[in-house]
């Protein structure tokens, strides 16, 4: 059997002694003030996010309310049908299908309303889940 080199010159190499690739984990040469600095950067850019999420919904939501012109009940309505949306009882295709009629008339507010929605998919992606315990560093 040969032998292919030093344990330490092949854990340096990323190798096991079977001269096979290992997956190693990437080193973390990042101090705790490092760590923190880009938690709070993360942090900054998911609110920023946010508050366009919600000045787009802002204005979207009006734009629908303008298209039913008065009618309460339509505009209630819709916002019940995004509730549902919201709490997943209906998927983004079907919310779209159950929209009034007035509002999916009016292609580019569709498109919009799709598009948001879709971002806002994204975006609870990236929000920590409440069922998870919180990983805080520990200085």
């Amino acid at each position: 059997m040969k032998k292919i080199g030093s344990k330490r010159k092949l854990q340096d190499e990323g190798l096991s002694q079977s001269g096979k690739r290992r997956l190693m984990a990437p080193k973390s040469s990042n101090t705790p003030e490092e760590m923190e600095g880009e938690l709070k950067e993360k942090r900054q850019n998911m609110r920023l996010e946010n508050k366009e999420i919600d000045d787009k919904s802002r204005f979207l939501c009006a734009k629908v309310e303008e298209i039913f012109n008065g009618d309460v009940d339509k505009y209630v309505e819709f916002l019940e049908q995004l509730h549902q949306y919201s709490q997943k009882v209906v998927d983004l295709t079907e919310f779209l299908n159950i929209v009034d009629d007035s509002v999916r008339a009016d292609e580019p507010l569709m498109n919009e309303l799709e598009s948001l929605l879709e971002r806002c998919q994204e975006a609870q992606k990236e929000w920590p889940s409440c069922s998870r315990p919180s990983k805080r560093l520990k200085i």
